[in-house]
Parts: C-alpha cells; structure tokens; sequence
C-alpha cells in the first residue's frame, strides 16, 4: 500500500536537498513553477515514522517511490493574505535590524530609529559587548570593550560608552518646532565616557568646546544634549583617535574631547599610552 503524507506537517524537521549534486538550474527552474511539488522521505517501518534525517528527494508527479520510501507533496501557491500597510514601518525596521544585528545599540529605537552605534572594528586583545542593546548590570555602560580579559586576574584594559536620550533637550526641540514650523526636531542625548587599566587607574575625562564655538553656542552643554548626528560623529571619531582596530591596547589616563565650530571633535591635551 503507498503511503501519501501532506509536506506542512513535515517541515519542521526535514531537510531539504535534491536527490544528487548533478541536478541542473533547469530541474530547480521546473520545481518553482509547479503547483505542487512531489517528494519521497525515507520510511522507518520499525518505527512507523519518517526518518528525521532523511533528505527530500524530488520525484515528478506519478513517479513510484522506493520501497523504503513514502511520497510527500505540497503547493507552491498558498491563499492570498490580507492586504498589508502602505509603505514600511521604519521603527519596526529597526527592530528588526537589532534582531539581526547585535552588534548595534539604539539609544532611542521608539523615537529616533534612524540613531544607532555600532561596536567598532577591533584588532589585537579587543572584544566588544552590547547587552541587549541596554546598559550593562555589572559597568552601567551600553558599549563595553575588554583587552586581555581573564576572570579573576585584574590584567585588563576596559573601555565604557553610554548614551541617554535627553527629555528635557528633545522637548526643547519640540518646543521650538512649534514656535518656528520650519525647525528641525532633533533628539538630544547625554553621553558618559570611562575606562580603566587593571583597576589600577581611571581615565578622567575633560568635555571641551572651543572660543568659536563657545561665541556660537554660549549656553549649549553639549555632553548633555548632544544631537543625534552629533553622536554618530563622536563615537567614529573617538573610535578612531583609541586604535581600537590597530592591534594595540590604548588607555588614556586622561581624555580631552573638544568640539569646535565645525562640529567636528578632536582629543588635543589628551594623555595616554599602550599598554603591553
């Protein structure tokens, strides 16, 4: 007696392959216009089931199978869906982008999609950490990176980001915008910066502007309400100027980050060294 068992129930565990290596883009080109697709699975007649780790192979329509085989099929065409949204979610985008990729944190991901920091190119002892795209239980900080980390011997260089939205900037922002309809609305953010040497040192960090900057911007407390460009630029420029993809461990005892009138960030002043 042949035995004929619809493929839905079968796809949580089967493996799907063409019966040998020599098949052609010409037979695959065949299976995707079929409506439906026939196969033979290898039967374990002790058991009374298909064997889990029998690969399909695909058989034309009144094709008998082997012996020790039953036949499965399934449509290609299933029923037409509901019809979708116009457009895409780009929040739900987003989402999805933290899903696949955890190598990036969103500090806003509800309000401001766009905003995103990604671990940066390491080298050398460096290995980097975002938990869950929030901030760590044990540093307090979203980004963490580690240079020659092993428990319980305090031999490591670590190197700490955080970012925070900012209510009361982003309000402000809103404010504005209401006042003048043609301003932008920006997001603001705070920004922390730490690091340590085997627990030894501390980095103590300076946040700088300079004159021209200060005449441009006489109120403007930029490490806290920093906007979402802006934050983007910092951490690619502090990336860079800590050699993180060199190879080499750097600390810097002290960290001078100074914005200027370009909005642009330097680290003038700043003392630090490589770390064997």
């Amino acid at each position: 007696m042949k035995r004929y068992i619809n493929f839905l129930a079968l796809m949580v565990f089967l493996p799907m392959s063409y019966a040998s290596d020599d098949d052609d883009d010409a037979s695959s080109a065949t299976l995707v216009e079929q409506e439906v697709i026939y196969a033979c699975v290898k039967y374990d007649k002790k058991e009374g089931s298909l064997k889990k780790d029998s690969p399909l192979r695909y058989t034309e329509p009144f094709e008998d199978c082997k012996k020790n085989e039953v036949r499965v099929s399934w449509n290609t065409i299933g029923p037409e869906g509901p019809e979708g949204p116009e457009g895409f979610d780009p929040k739900l985008m987003a989402t999805l982008q933290k899903i696949l990729d955890p190598n990036r944190f969103y500090p806003d991901l509800k309000n401001d999609p766009d905003l995103f920091i990604a671990l940066p190119e390491m080298a050398g002892f460096w290995a980097g950490e975002i938990k869950d795209g929030d901030r760590s239980d044990t540093t307090g900080m979203n980004i963490n990176l580690i240079s020659k980390y092993k428990p319980g011997y305090n031999q490591h260089t670590w190197f700490g980001f955080a970012v925070k939205p900012s209510a009361d900037g982003s309000a402000w922002s809103e404010s504005n915008a209401i006042l003048d309809p043609s301003a932008h609305v920006w997001k603001h953010y705070g920004i922390d910066i730490r690091s340590h040497l085997r627990f030894e040192k501390g980095m103590w960090v300076s946040y700088e502007a300079t004159p021209e900057f200060r005449a441009q911007h006489p109120t403007w407390d930029w490490r806290g309400y920093l906007i979402s460009p802006l934050v983007t630029l910092l951490m690619n420029s502090l990336y860079d100027f800590m050699e993180f993809d060199s190879g080499k461990t750097k600390f810097c005892e002290r960290l001078v980050v100074t914005i200027d009138s370009n909005y642009e960030f330097s680290f003038a002043g700043s003392i630090c060294e490589y770390v064997e």
